[in-house]
């Protein structure tokens, strides 16, 4: 952490030393931008450049005010200058409550968006988490804003002990899954993936688009794809970059997932995950499945990546046993469109559900490996 003293953070951060990176989110079922979520950073003299975690503590609340409206100021006025290059982008700016609720919030960002002459609907506030502030309080200001077009996000949903209340109160546009949930994605797999897929499920259920944080590798990637979720914002995908950088990078972007494959151990986990937690069959044709193609690649080559011991036909029996007959399948969305359970090897109920179950283990093992 970077030490500097609070005098000379704020009278950098407001004579010259503010600058406002991009951060892309990717819609993780397309591979398209969904939009770009803007970030401060600070720049000092000598060149060293500070993140919020640094500079945000010592600021006042005056402060953070000031740096809410520059940031906005800034944020839009790279809007503006992208769209006279042909690139229309949605922005997300990070606020803080209590920002939110100054008397003053609704005429700073309206007339912010005025002067640029910006779509109210390309805009999002990022609504940062805090138990103290209150709900009425903060829905009162939010219908307005709404009200103006401008949309709601909840950041870091699962990091507050408040945040489902806020929720369900509270008219957002969309939700970030904290990126500290994936911290123990490879030392507790299956218990991450729950924790998503059930988000997922609840932005689903609220009507809200569901954006997971902190996706640092293609792993992680391809899982929370996998799972459904929509959009998906880290490292993997993009790092933050000058306001200036981003129109090159949307001219040379190409997604990093291919659509129908899975490549990774989370990917091939959260697939077979998805059925078995349900006790569901396989619903496409065995030779169609994306983990047949991830099998015969991964059972091919040598374990020692991984260190995890094969018994190939061990592996491809289990697999097979998921797309075999037998028994009843709930009907869920994963299952639309398939054809159910064909070109797999029979068997009963029993031996189906014993084998999905060497199944999670045997991806466990292997993800645990990656760590």
């Amino acid at each position: 952490m970077v030490v500097i003293p609070s005098p000379v953070v704020s009278d950098r951060l407001f004579s010259g030393g503010l600058s406002m990176h991009m951060q892309p989110i990717v819609d993780l079922q397309t591979g398209r931008l969904n939009r770009v979520e803007a970030l401060a950073r600070l720049n000092l003299s000598d060149g060293t450049v500070m993140f919020p975690d640094d500079f945000l503590p010592p600021l006042t609340p005056v402060e953070i005010d000031r740096l809410f409206r520059e940031g906005l100021d800034q944020s839009l006025g790279h809007l503006a200058q992208w769209d006279a290059l042909g690139v229309e982008v949605t922005i997300s700016v990070n606020v803080a409550p209590a920002t939110l609720l100054h008397d003053d919030c609704l005429h700073w960002v309206s007339e912010a968006l005025e002067r640029y002459g910006i779509e109210p609907r390309r805009l999002e506030l990022e609504l940062l988490e805090s138990d103290s502030m209150s709900q009425r309080a903060q829905s009162s200001v939010v219908e307005r804003l709404l009200e103006l077009g401008v949309g709601l996000a909840m950041d870091d949903l699962g990091s507050g002990y408040s945040s489902l209340k806020r929720l369900s109160t509270l008219p957002f546009r969309s939700i970030k899954l904290d990126r500290d949930l994936l911290v123990d994605i490879r030392r507790k797999p299956t218990q991450t993936l729950s924790l998503i897929a059930t988000l997922r499920q609840l932005g689903r259920d609220f009507g809200v688009s569901v954006v997971v944080e902190g996706l640092e590798d293609q792993g992680m990637t391809e899982a929370a794809a996998v799972l459904g979720v929509a959009l998906g914002q880290g490292y993997f995908l993009a790092k933050p970059m000058p306001a200036d950088a981003l129109p090159t990078w949307i001219a040379n972007y190409q997604y990093p997932l291919h659509a129908g494959r899975i490549v990774t151990n989370l990917g091939a986990l959260a697939y077979h995950w998805q059925y078995s937690r349900w006790d569901w069959r396989h619903v496409l044709n065995l030779e169609r499945c994306p983990l047949t193609a991830y099998l015969a690649a991964t059972l091919t080559a040598a374990d020692t990546s991984t260190g995890v011991s094969t018994d190939t036909a061990a592996v491809q029996h289990w697999h097979a046993l998921q797309h075999g007959s037998g028994g009843e399948q709930g009907g869920g969305e994963q299952g639309s469109g398939g054809e159910q359970g064909s070109g797999g090897e029979q068997g009963s109920d029993a031996q189906r559900l014993a084998a999905s179950r060497h199944l999670v283990d045997w991806f466990e093992e292997r993800v645990r490996a990656e760590r």
